[in-house]
């Protein structure tokens, strides 16, 4: 039902999408889902909910899993880069969402999302100020809006990857690929002194 609801809310909006648009995809009557979700508005905050809360077991595990500030960057974009393009929709709706209802977004944004923006920032300011050698990161990145960047571009990347895929010359087959080691050397390049 969810995934449904993301599908339908990304592609023509949370008012362009009617509870019964979703039961029919779903294959249940209208009240099976109100059922579930008393209002669409209710089924609105659980699909954002469920995009959001995946990164409350992973993004933590991430972090402590990989020990070289490396391997920490690739694991981190690596996940963001599969968990959002492995269902475009995820990021297609995020789009949506910030375009037609920006004051609800800022809320996610400033609320359940702000802990794990600050989580990776926090991360990445202490790679800046590493009392023993070398700092790991660039100390002029500004962290908060280096993390808020990469994540445009990961959303870029899953939601209009398959539209803009039209301009590059690598073979059809090649370009999603492409765009990925891009985005991995861009965000990579922009943080550390050297890659």
């Amino acid at each position: 039902m969810l995934h449904a609801a993301t599908r339908l809310f990304a592609s023509a909006g949370f008012d362009g999408t009617a509870i019964q648009d979703i039961a029919n995809d779903v294959g249940v009557t209208k009240q099976a889902i109100l059922h579930h979700f008393p209002s669409k508005e209710l089924l609105r905050e659980a699909v954002l909910d469920a995009i959001v809360g995946h990164w409350y077991n992973a993004l933590p595990r991430l972090l402590a899993v990989a020990a070289e500030s490396d391997d920490r960057v690739d694991a981190v974009l690596g996940a963001l880069v599969g968990f959002f393009t492995e269902d475009g929709d995820r990021a297609r709706l995020l789009f949506r969402e910030a375009l037609d209802r920006p004051d609800e977004m800022r809320r996610l944004v400033a609320g359940p999302a702000r802990p794990f923006l600050f989580l990776v920032a926090g991360y990445i300011k202490a790679g800046q100020t590493a009392q023993t050698g070398e700092p790991r990161f660039a100390s002029d990145a500004d962290a908060e809006a280096y993390v808020l960047h990469v994540l445009a571009l990961v959303l870029t990347h899953a939601a209009l990857g398959p539209v803009v895929d039209a301009a590059l010359s690598a073979p059809a087959a090649d370009r999603a690929a492409l765009r990925e080691k891009e985005l991995f050397r861009i965000a990579k390049r922009s943080l550390f002194f050297k890659v």
